[in-house]
């Protein structure tokens, strides 16, 4: 039995069914690709024994190369004997020169080559049975480009409006303006079941505000079930602009049309990478109105570096599970717009879920990024199992002076509380090498800080730092407990207001705070090395007896048990939780969880393999 996640195309939640997978009879519905944890299988919702990842792109029709063949498409402007002229569909011998607009019915398989310019705004009206292809060959794959025209912002770009179960595999597009592939329905029309996968889309110089592949519903319509997997984004704008250009790889969005009736939901950011952009990896959203109306969204195994921005931004929006990401924020970089923490939200989205993620190298690993309205349960922020180290401020940002623990603003936080309103449950994190852990500075911003080891912070800095609690009045509305805090060179603080506690009993009795939480070296199997497993002998082992609320929680709203540690190992293992985010294991089975971080280099040739290939 196979649990699979069910959103209605009205109710913000979710229902949880049983499916049974047969294996005789379809074996086409068994599918290879494993998601991210806490991530549904992106294919749970296809029909017909289709799968966004693992369905192959099919054979060229037997009719080819010498014949057209009926609702197959061979487009070739770079071929001199391509004509649109008594030609309908092309075939390899006597290319299309162009694709039109339009709509087109199930099965359509339309195979670009050249360098096509045109825009095409269309309707695929396709089917599980009966699916629509927009294809590249990995052997001659075709690069779209385009200038800007009055009729759309680049041309070269693929415009999917009222669409259904089709695939976008294997193009490459390198534009002077515009995007490249958009989801969307106008009217109440929907698109549905839709998956952009293994395109390389690089070196734009485009407008500010925009994406390169956005998905969205707009007006009185729906967009869900949209994959977006393994497409790599990099150059897209300029990164050192001196403006805020927000030129993101890709945006999930309400669009532009009346934001609150609209509604976007089950889309899937997977396995993508995004580099030295102009804004950030994704971006959720942006416009007003999206949450409850965008939900249910699923961002895993993303990785990027040097992004103006960050990896993922999160906006109005709700019901949104960031997994085992990692990112390289970019250190040298200053002017308007520009940030550098790995993840961000702002806005007010709710129900956030960051679950092991690889943090690192960066001036926060996260960070609340805005001042607007709202109240602390708007937003619903949770931070579980994550892998942070090596948070230090950029120096080009600030002074060094501006990064003292008197600075209620100051950078090189694991978690930094700077603007906005949000509970926060931070649970089960390793941070290390940081100079300060946690810092929030508003009053309205309840913490829940269970089950993480704290190791090596900056001098004066803080383990964990509540400021500005003057109109607060008591210790009430945050709860921390069950952690385990090392300073190697023995500096260890945790502030209050503007009360600093340099031991952890002072902090014990004067706050009520970790009173079952220890002050000792965890022992990690090679922590220069980021290797944050525990030896036999950590104090962390079996020591974590903090609540286990939001682990039940996330399996009642998603059917998920994501009750494991960093390297996927169940928990408990011994008699009780382990701090941290990794769970000692009697033989050290899993990695160390470095994984191939610190090693992102682009490709002297980029390859594209159609999936299934």
């Amino acid at each position: 039995m196979n649990n699979i996640l069910l959103c209605s195309q009205k109710a913000v939640f979710c229902s949880v069914v049983s499916v049974f997978v047969s294996l005789v009879g379809n074996p086409a519905i068994l599918h290879a690709y494993t998601p991210p944890i806490g991530i549904p299988d992106p294919g749970a919702a296809w029909e017909g024994g289709l799968h966004p990842i693992d369905t192959p792109v099919p054979a060229q029709p037997a009719g080819w190369p010498n014949s057209e063949v009926e609702h197959y498409y061979y487009i070739d402007d770079s071929n001199p004997n391509c004509t649109n002229s008594n030609n309908r569909y092309g075939y390899p011998a006597k290319p299309r020169c162009s694709f039109g607009n339009g709509t087109y019915p199930a099965g359509t398989y339309v195979e670009f080559h050249g360098n096509p310019t045109n825009t095409m705004q269309t309707t695929f009206q396709c089917t599980a049975t009966a699916p629509c292809w927009i294809i590249g060959r990995a052997d001659d794959r075709p690069v779209f480009t385009g200038e800007r025209n009055d009729a759309y912002p680049g041309d070269g770009r693929i415009i999917l409006t009222n669409s259904s179960y089709v695939f976008v595999d294997g193009l490459e597009f390198a534009h002077k303006y515009g995007g490249t592939v958009n989801v969307d329905n106008s009217g109440s029309g929907t698109s549905h079941h839709i998956v952009i996968r293994n395109n390389y889309i690089h070196d734009f110089d485009f407008f500010s505000n925009s994406a390169a592949i956005a998905v969205g519903g707009r007006d009185t319509g729906k967009v869900h079930d949209v994959t977006v997997y393994k497409n790599k984004c990099e150059r897209l704008g300029d990164v050192d602009a001196n403006t805020d250009t927000d030129i993101h790889c890709t945006i999930f969005t309400i669009r532009n049309g009346n934001q609150y009736d609209a509604e976007s939901y089950n889309l899937f950011w997977l396995e993508n990478e995004s580099n030295d952009g102009g804004g950030s990896g994704i971006q959720v959203n942006g416009w007003p109105g999206g949450q409850p109306h965008l939900h249910h969204i699923y961002l895993g195994k993303n990785t990027g570096r040097n992004n103006r921005q960050r990896l993922i931004g999160i906006k109005q929006s709700s019901h949104v599970i960031v997994s085992q990401n990692s990112y390289i924020p970019g250190h040298e970089i200053a002017g308007a717009g520009y940030v550098s923490e790995t993840f961000g939200w702002a806005l007010s989205p709710d129900y956030v879920w960051f679950i092991f993620n690889t943090v690192y190298e960066a001036s926060d690993g996260w960070r609340s990024s805005d001042s607007s309205g709202g109240t602390a349960a708007d937003t619903r922020i949770y931070i579980l199992g994550n892998k942070i180290y090596n948070i230090k401020p950029n120096a080009l940002m600030d002074t060094l002076e501006a990064h003292k623990p008197v600075n209620e603003w100051r950078y090189g936080q694991g978690v930094h509380f700077q603007n906005g309103r949000a509970e926060a449950y931070i649970i089960d994190n390793t941070f290390y090498n940081i100079y300060g852990g946690i810092l929030a500075h508003l009053n309205d911003n309840p913490t829940h800080v269970y089950g993480n080891i704290f190791y090596n912070i900056y001098p004066g800095d803080a383990f964990t730092s509540y400021q500005n609690t003057a109109t607060n009045g008591g210790f009430s509305f945050r709860d921390q407990d069950y952690n385990l805090f090392f300073d190697p060179g023995g500096d260890q603080n945790w502030r209050w207001g503007s009360t600093n506690y340099t031991t952890l009993s002072s902090w014990q009795s004067t706050t009520g705070y970790d009173q079952h939480s220890k002050l000792a070296d965890p022992k990690f199997v090679n922590g220069p090395n980021h290797d944050f497993r525990l030896q036999p002998d950590s104090p962390a082992i079996d020591a974590n007896n903090s609540p286990r609320d939001v682990y039940d929680l996330f399996q009642s709203l998603y059917g998920i048990n994501i009750r494991v540690d960093f390297n996927g190992i169940p928990r408990p293992q011994g008699s009780g939780w382990d701090m941290g985010a990794f769970e000692y294991d009697e033989g050290q089975s899993g990695s160390s969880g470095s994984g191939n971080q610190g090693t992102l280099q682009p490709p002297a040739s980029f390859q594209l393999v159609p999936a299934g290939q």
